[in-house]
Parts: structure tokens; C-alpha cells; sequence
């Protein structure tokens, strides 16, 4: 038969394992009352805080479509020279990019001639034409622009 060889301890281990058996249990429950939240009052600016850092960036509507808003373009009186001023004149004033220019008969008559009509003038406008972009560009209403070209034939005394 086998004799089983018993080791012993060191005496400094059993010292570690006692101690540690001691205070483990102070050292995981110690920082509960530091740093635990122990305070049952409730702060209103706190809770502010937190509500406003966790507050939705926008909303979704699906309720009734809001009664449309008529934009300050429209709701402001048109003005045809103002509109020239600001867009058309970019090219109608000069010849450079071969648009009738603003004044000149001869301009403005060949182009009515081209299109045959004042209707079928402004509605080649309306979609652009050549290098000129819908509506010249300008964010104007089909009448208005309708407007605007009838505004440029009369000062390039062109009879519609």
C-alpha cells in the first residue's frame, strides 16, 4: 500500500487566506456606502438636466396636412423690374450669352418671330431655353413669369 505524502501549509499563506477571509467582504461592501447613491431627495434640476439631454430631435407628423403658407415671394406684390434687376438682367443685359438683350427690338422681335406666339414664348421660358434655365432661374409662378416676359417685350416695344 501507497503512503500519500501530506504537505502542510506554509504559515504565511494560512495569515493571507485568514485576512483576506476578514476583510474581503468590508473592502466589497465599503464603496457601496461612498460612492453609492444613498441620497432618496429628489433634484428637480437634475432631473431638468437629464431630460432635456434625452429630449427627441424632431416629431413626426401623421396627423392632417397643415393649410398651405403662401411663401413671402408670393404673398409680396410682384415686381417685374425688381425681378429683372435681381435676375434676369445676369444675361438679358449684355449679348454675351446670345439671350435677347433687355431694350432691343430687333432682340425681341426675331425671338417672338421664332416662337410664332407670346403663349408659345412663354411657355418655351417656362421649360428653359438654349442656355437659360427654367424660368431664368427665378422662383417666380408661371403667371408671373408670363408677366415678366410681357414686361420685356413692352420695353423693347415689341407688339404682342
Amino acid at each position: 500500500m501507497a503512503t500519500v505524502q501530506q504537505t502542510s501549509i506554509p504559515g504565511y499563506a494560512k495569515t493571507m487566506m485568514i485576512i483576506a477571509f476578514v476583510f474581503m467582504p468590508i473592502f466589497l461592501i465599503l464603496p457601496f456606502f461612498f460612492w453609492g447613491n444613498t441620497d432618496t431627495s429628489v433634484d428637480i434640476d437634475r432631473i431638468n438636466l437629464i431630460e432635456a439631454r434625452i429630449l427627441p430631435v424632431g416629431k413626426l407628423n401623421v396627423g392632417e396636412a397643415a393649410p398651405a403658407v403662401a411663401s413671402s415671394a408670393e404673398t409680396a406684390a410682384f415686381d417685374p423690374q425688381q425681378t429683372y434687376d435681381s435676375v434676369c438682367a445676369a444675361c438679358h443685359a449684355t449679348t454675351a450669352l446670345g439671350a435677347p438683350v433687355f431694350g432691343n427690338h430687333d432682340d425681341w422681335q426675331a425671338r417672338l418671330d421664332h416662337a410664332g406666339s407670346l403663349e408659345t414664348l412663354v411657355q418655351d421660358g417656362i421649360k428653359g431655353i438654349g442656355a437659360m434655365p427654367p424660368k431664368g432661374g427665378a422662383p417666380i409662378s408661371d403667371e408671373q413669369f408670363h408677366d415678366m416676359v410681357v414686361f420685356m417685350l413692352d420695353h423693347a416695344d415689341v407688339s404682342h
